[in-house]
């Protein structure tokens, strides 16, 4: 385990205090240019939060990597104590990956937090901040695009004012946050796309956190020249979704392909 301060402790109850293990999963497919970027700053930003009634838990999921990337991923872990898994590569997909890691889990919240996405020790802070109060918790962090644009800026404050705050929409590059009684239903239905639409509909039924702190989201999917088509694209599919005009399958296909 991963301990966020100079706290020491061997039991999930240090005097009148509960321990609470967040389970953080980096799912991720392909990612060999910025796999060991991010695995470092994890590492550093749980080093540097402060709690001390939180513990911190790395898995490391591959979703079927064919650029070098896991065996990056795995090296990282290795170095850090923290686990690695290969997940099921049959009909790939961000949910069915984050679900291959629900055999390591060990917390009672699971953090998603994809590989393009860094978290900072003052976001590790207020999560655990949040954990260690009673009750279950779900919520997601607001965020912010690296390297941006005036554009992207902009993009970033509509979905952190709009869908995630009022709406209580988030996406994974959110970093959802969630009880691990949850980690199943990322699959049901199993459509293979928008599985974290399908889990936030469900997750804004419980008690709901938007956090403060942003991380930070690679958005080198939105270069060379396709900011304003990508940020169309994302616009389209999800009205799609909402209206019920086309089935998650045929949506797939159209996003994947003019990604």
């Amino acid at each position: 385990m991963e301990k966020g301060s100079t706290c020491h402790r061997n039991a999930e109850v240090v005097g009148n205090s509960v321990v609470r293990v967040c389970s953080i999963v980096v799912p991720m497919r392909d990612e060999a240019p910025i796999i060991a970027t991010a695995l470092n700053h994890l590492k550093k930003s749980i080093e540097g939060a402060k709690t001390c009634h939180t513990e911190w838990q790395v898995i490391v999921v591959d979703g079927g990597s064919r650029d070098g990337g896991a065996q990056i991923a795995q090296s990282e872990c290795d170095r850090f104590g923290w686990t690695y898994l290969d997940a099921p590569r049959s009909r790939p997909s961000v949910g069915r990956t984050i679900v291959g890691a629900r055999s390591a889990v060990t917390g009672q919240t699971v953090l998603v937090l994809p590989a393009d996405c860094l978290i900072g020790s003052a976001a590790l802070t207020e999560l655990a901040s949040c954990l260690e109060r009673e009750g279950e918790h779900a919520g997601a962090f607001p965020k912010c695009y690296q390297p941006d644009t005036p554009l992207l800026r902009l993009y970033a404050k509509g979905q952190n004012e709009i869908r995630l705050k009022y709406g209580r929409h988030a996406v994974w590059t959110n970093a959802l946050f969630f009880p691990v009684s949850f980690l199943s239903m990322i699959v049901e239905p199993d459509h293979g796309f928008l599985e974290d639409v399908s889990l936030c509909d469900r997750l804004r039924q419980n008690r709901w956190t938007t956090m403060r702190e942003p991380v930070t989201v690679s958005s080198r999917r939105y270069f060379p020249g396709r900011v304003f088509r990508r940020i169309v694209l994302n616009f389209s599919i999800l009205i799609l979704h909402r209206l019920n005009w086309v089935e998650p399958a045929r949506l797939r296909k159209f996003y994947l392909a003019l990604s």
